[in-house]
């Protein structure tokens, strides 16, 4: 198969999940439990011991509880990845093809497309830094590596990548 096959296939499955992402994916929401309206009849005293009232010791509803927000996950570390982040993912490796191959122009188009459909895959924004840098726009270069530090900083590895990159940028300033 030739380049501009594989390329074309590649642009067809990727506008295939975007269809896919914004026509079929529904979200599912969990309905919560009923909360019973009344509290229980409180049972009839047989004896002379006296017991508290239901109601002084029955717990808040859980609406009622203050709730902690749950903390995002990477979508590395998910279990199902949304088309978008597959396609995503897809253009990721193409453009680090092109990077690898030495066309960052094309490789700059691509991994624009890979932020457009997943934006917090802060890869992306390292790899187009590399791309600026290899087309030598240090600007571009250092406003991508800053992005790129903001989303890969949970992420050790990939965040001494970022630092290594952001000194090849200042020693081109």
């Amino acid at each position: 198969m030739t380049k501009t096959n594989h390329m074309a296939w590649t642009i067809l499955c990727v506008l295939l999940l975007c269809f896919l992402t914004t026509s079929c994916s529904k979200k599912i929401i969990p309905v919560p439990s009923p909360v019973p309206s009344q509290a229980p009849p409180v049972p009839e005293k047989k004896s002379g011991i006296t017991t508290p009232e239901i109601t002084e010791i029955a717990p808040e509803p859980a609406d009622a509880l203050p709730q902690k927000p749950e903390k995002e996950k990477p979508v590395e570390a998910e279990e199902t990845i949304t088309p978008r982040a597959l396609a995503s993912l897809q253009l990721t490796r193409q453009g680090v093809y092109f990077l690898e191959n030495g066309d960052p122009d094309k490789a700059i188009s691509v991994f624009e497309k890979a932020v457009s459909l997943h934006p917090g895959n802060g890869k992306n924004y390292y790899y187009l830094a590399e791309a600026w840098l290899a087309e030598g726009n240090v600007r571009q270069a250092t406003e991508f590596n800053r992005l790129a530090g903001m989303y890969l900083d949970a992420d050790t590895d990939w965040m001494k990548k970022v630092l290594r990159q952001k000194k090849q940028i200042n020693k081109r300033r």
